[in-house]
């Protein structure tokens, strides 16, 4: 992997991320989440509809270990076990604890052990494809066009201080919430409204693959 450019959209100019903050419950767990898109950068700098920062960035990832959760041998299964893991949705029967356990149990692949993580942004709507693939509502094939609906990309997260040494910072623009915050509603209810319709029951019994016929190997 050569050198990136990488952007992290916030309310704040950083110019020097620091490892170890941030929350263990984030999708991949504590580290520093970026993009290589500036134009996804600045829509979630303004997702609370004030003025916020692209921050840039160059990180030269020579001799950095990447756990690339979107190429072989890696797929959403062990992209869901990993959310589920450090998200804890709220579940509502004895039968869904079992299967996110199950799920975790067979699939989950430990983060902290590499330099950088590569994988899907899980904002709330792709939180909600994961668990509801783990409650056995949603199958394997509509989680995974569920996935490009939103068109909200990857995001790349240093996750060891070997990465946090590496980064450097470049600059800082701010953000009009005029210009970006209409963007990124526009771009959540249009997956929202996607979904809605690849899930609409349409009076046939449904095909796929269910998690529980995966567990079941």
């Amino acid at each position: 992997m050569p050198k990136l450019t990488l952007y992290h959209g916030s309310i704040n100019e950083i110019k020097k991320p620091i490892h170890g903050f941030g929350t263990s419950s984030n999708d991949y767990g504590r580290g520093f989440y970026c993009t290589e898109s500036e134009e996804m950068a600045k829509e979630w700098a303004c997702q609370n509809d004030c003025t916020g920062h692209s921050n840039r960035y160059s990180l030269e990832t020579e001799g950095l270990s990447l756990l690339d959760l979107n190429s072989t041998p890696y797929n959403e299964l062990n992209w869901i076990a990993i959310l589920l893991r450090n998200k804890h949705p709220v579940l509502d029967s004895d039968m869904d604890v079992y299967r996110t356990e199950k799920i975790i149990e067979k699939y989950y692949v430990d983060t902290t052990q590499y330099d950088l993580v590569k994988g899907y942004r899980a904002d709330d709507s792709y939180f909600q494809y994961a668990t509801m693939f783990a409650q056995g509502r949603l199958s394997l094939e509509k989680l995974r066009l569920a996935l490009r609906l939103g068109g909200f990309g990857t995001q790349i997260v240093l996750i060891s201080e070997k990465a946090f040494d590496r980064i450097q910072y470049e600059s800082s623009s701010p953000v009009d919430p005029n210009a970006y915050y209409s963007n990124y509603l526009e771009r959540t209810q249009q997956a929202c409204s996607a979904f809605s319709e690849l899930t609409r029951y349409k009076g046939v019994k449904p095909e796929g693959t269910y998690i529980d016929s995966l567990l079941e190997d």
